[in-house]
């Protein structure tokens, strides 16, 4: 693989040596002459086209030809770029050879990935160079095709590469020869040189955005590499990671130069390119109507598409990576090993990278997105689409943002649920009310990571559906409790011989008390010798005091929506059978409470939809501002529970996401997220 670069991207390089805007090229007294006689040469077919539009041509060829007329406006726009940032370029172009040069020294896999997106970089210069070519080729083949065909036909006609009219003189004179090899001369210029332009600076972007993808995955492979083996050197972690992060401080300096030279062309391109991709469509279905059909106009239409289309959909690409890059330092494996260096590293990491690695134009990130909305095509039968959906939801109106999909389904999905509700009855009625509570969903917003025990197998997820869709479970059998289990399970939730009861519990209290740890916040679980003259002992008890000079104390509980003894509260409010067992909960200890030495948080759960009561996600939310005091700040907060698969011999144990961000004001927080899967 070549290093340099105009050996390795040779179309886009010689196209920018030919036309005079090479960044390498000085700007000298011999540049600005040549630049004079290329525009001496441009100028002419520019200000034709702009006089006959003016002055003589229909509405649809005025169109067409303004159009054309717009490509020298923008040529001088891309030259402006090119001086203005020149220095800019130069060091992004010494930049890609320097990675370059620097993969030799990678290991194979990693060097197979920079040669990879180099070669991508390569294609999309070959491609968007194939467009110019043809589009401009078939501007020429037109003339030339013509002008023989009246020449065989025996009626001689010269056929310009655009049909204009000239200021008398030259009118008079363009079906001449000499005339019109000066005229033919002139445009084929000026279609020569336009498209050096575009196919030299205008794929740069692309170049320069695949290179950044490529070291992107270099990153990603070396972020999967780094814990890989059960048995690591500290240091060798360490000094890999520093590598790592070097790596992505050049990646992020590098797409920063890229946002920086390309911010004005790409809003340019994407403004442009729909007010050409419009007036030539206009002007093709004209040309249509009146029974003709202008290939070269089509091909325009193409690559004015092309134009705004190849930006915005290499730069999804890039969007891509960043997301892909987010997700390998999140799973790299730093959970495994207790390095407390590497996580801040790892932090430092995902707190940098959280801003989206894409390319930006002045009003909005370049993307896909972006290129739909500047090529909206309108819905035919709107009108009727809205009545249709006026008249099945009469009652409701239309959503604020008709752009979001989610607000249009959100009243459908409302309105079913009213309807299920309606006819709903006893534990059905309790199992809607549950699943319709905003924290019923959120484990499904955990990353599945195997490393944290976040990846649900198949017979789990089978259990966490059927429960919130009433479906069925198992097969009805006697309990060993001698109770019948019906096809739904239910009866699992709460049955007092269920060994799902153990699990599920120390499940909650380990939650808890990990997050504690993590804030540096010594704990023990079920504290002997608190006062307690029955012998019971709470949950848990923070050794250092937590709040007020008071340490904390905090008890779990786990209750079942379906239960008989709740069912009469839960049909009629979510989550009420955990807010009953949290009050339950401040009774029992109510003794303890009131020797001032410690302060009470209960942390009571619905085993079924995982609901925390109030009171509990109150003190799993809780920050407390002092000294040296923890906070604790809950997102996407749903309780750890689970239910069973309901037969003797199997059961499986499942719970909701939890992500915790724990920390004090001296360490960086710690992020902690996830749900757990277990099996008896």
């Amino acid at each position: 693989m070549d290093i340099r670069f105009d050996n390795t991207f040779k179309l886009s390089s010689t196209a920018l040596y030919l036309n005079l805007g090479h960044p390498s090229l000085t700007i000298n007294l011999q540049w600005a002459t040549k630049m004079f006689m290329f525009y001496v040469l441009y100028t002419p077919s520019f200000l034709s086209l702009i006089y006959s539009s003016i002055f003589y041509d229909s509405f649809t060829k005025s169109c067409t030809n303004l159009s054309l007329a717009t490509l020298y406006c923008i040529n001088i726009f891309n030259y402006v770029l090119l001086i203005v940032y020149k220095k800019r370029f130069i060091d992004i172009i010494k930049m890609v050879e320097e990675d370059l040069l620097d993969a030799r020294e990678l290991i194979d896999e990693d060097e197979k990935a920079v040669k990879e997106f180099t070669a991508k970089g390569i294609r999309a210069s070959k491609l968007w160079a194939s467009c110019c070519a043809l589009c401009g080729v078939m501007f020429f083949c037109k003339s030339v095709i013509g002008t023989s065909y009246s020449v065989l036909t025996g009626n001689f006609k010269p056929v310009a590469i655009h049909e204009l009219t000239y200021p008398p003189y030259i009118e008079e004179r363009k079906n001449g020869f000499l005339m019109y090899i000066v005229i033919f001369v002139s445009q084929t210029f000026y279609i020569v040189f336009t498209t050096l332009m575009y196919a030299g600076f205008n794929v740069l972007g692309p170049i320069f955005i695949m290179h950044a993808c490529g070291q992107i995955q270099v990153a990603i492979q070396q972020l999967d590499r780094l814990f890989m083996d059960n048995d690591i050197d500290v240091d060798d972690v360490l000094k890999k990671l520093k590598n790592i992060t070097h790596r992505l401080q050049h990646i992020n300096s590098f797409v920063d130069q890229i946002r920086h030279t390309h911010q004005l062309l790409y809003e340019m391109c994407l403004k442009t390119s729909i007010s050409c991709v419009a007036i030539s469509s206009f002007a093709i279905i004209e040309s249509y109507k009146e029974g003709s059909l202008n290939i070269h106009l089509i091909c325009f239409s193409f690559a004015a598409l092309m134009q705004s289309g190849i930006p915005c959909y290499y730069s999804e690409v890039l969007l891509g990576k960043g997301e892909e890059l987010r997700v390998a330092i999140y799973e790299c494996g730093w959970e495994r090993f207790w390095i407390p260096k590497s996580r801040s590293i790892i932090l430092v990491l995902l707190t940098r990278n959280m801003r989206p690695l894409g390319i930006y134009s002045v009003f909005s990130i370049v993307s896909l997105k972006a290129f739909a909305d500047e090529e909206r095509i309108t819905i035919p039968f709107v009108e009727d689409a809205l009545s249709r959906w006026t008249a099945r939801y009469p009652t409701a109106s239309l959503p604020e943002a008709p752009r979001v999909q989610r607000l249009w389904d959100d009243v459908g999905a409302g309105d079913a649920l009213a309807r299920l509700m309606g006819v709903a009855t006893g534990v059905n009625l309790a199992r809607l009310k549950s699943v319709s509570n905003a924290e019923a969903g959120a484990w499904l917003q955990a990353l599945p990571a195997p490393h944290l025990g976040t990846l649900l197998d198949n017979d789990s997820l089978r259990v966490a559906v059927a429960l919130r869709l009433g479906c069925d479970v198992c097969v009805p059998h006697k309990c060993i409790c001698s109770s019948m289990v019906e096809a739904t399970g239910h009866h699992a939730l709460s049955c007092c011989r269920c060994s799902g009861r153990f699990p599920r519990h120390h499940a909650l209290n380990d939650i808890v008390r990990r997050a504690l740890i993590s804030a540096n916040i010594p704990c023990v679980l079920e504290p002997p010798d608190l006062c307690r003259t029955d012998g019971r002992r709470p949950d848990g008890l923070t050794l250092v005091p937590w709040q007020r000079g008071k340490c904390l104390l905090w008890d779990a509980t786990c209750v079942s929506t379906f239960a008989a003894s709740h069912l009469g509260r839960t049909v009629r409010t979510a989550g009420a059978a955990a807010d009953f067992a949290a009050v339950k909960k401040r009774d029992k200890y109510a003794n303890l409470a009131s020797l001032k030495l410690y302060r009470f948080g209960n942390t009571a759960s619905d085993s079924s939809f995982h609901r925390l009561a109030v009171r509990g996600k109150k003190f799993l939310e809780k920050r407390t501002v002092g000294n040296c005091a923890p906070s604790v700040v809950t997102k996407s907060l749903d309780s750890a529970t689970s239910s069973s698969t309901f037969n003797h011999k199997y059961r499986v144990l499942k719970s909701s996401p939890i992500e915790l961000v724990i920390g004090d004001n001296r360490t960086p927080p710690i992020g902690i997220k996830g749900f757990g899967v277990w099996q008896l």
